[in-house]
């Protein structure tokens, strides 16, 4: 899908933006292969996902998790998949499943931590 033969067309050539979802695993992968394979950043986004590696909504982690370093490390990752996907210059990122999130309106909540590293992001010319 990636690669194609002489004159034929990739699914790049033709879609606008592509969604990749990694699931568990490291979405920086999903994007060093699109970058190999010469197509363009600017058309893909990545999924981020809003449960922990277990596959447990992060909604549904205990409370001592979600304020304790689970909590804070599931955010971070999110920061830091925002962080990569603007650094590259990619289309985006969307959230499986916003759902799994607790309220926004917390300060645990990933979907808030998704918005604090985009607007960092815009506010640093190096990245």
């Amino acid at each position: 899908m990636l690669a194609a033969k002489a004159g034929q067309k990739t699914l790049a050539d033709v879609a606008d933006r592509i969604h990749v979802m990694t699931y568990v695993g490291d979405e920086r992968e999903a994007v060093t292969a699109w970058e190999q394979a010469n197509l363009p950043l600017h058309r893909l986004a990545f999924g981020v996902r809003f449960y922990v590696d277990n596959g447990t909504p992060y909604l549904d982690l205990p409370d001592n998790e979600i304020n304790g370093k689970p909590g804070l490390r599931e955010r971070q990752r999110v920061r830091d998949a925002s962080l990569f996907a603007y650094k590259k210059r990619l289309a985006g990122v969307f959230i499986w499943e916003i759902g799994q999130d607790t309220s926004p309106t917390k300060k645990n909540s990933l979907l808030k931590a998704l918005h604090s590293a985009t607007k960092e992001a815009e506010g640093n010319a190096e990245l």
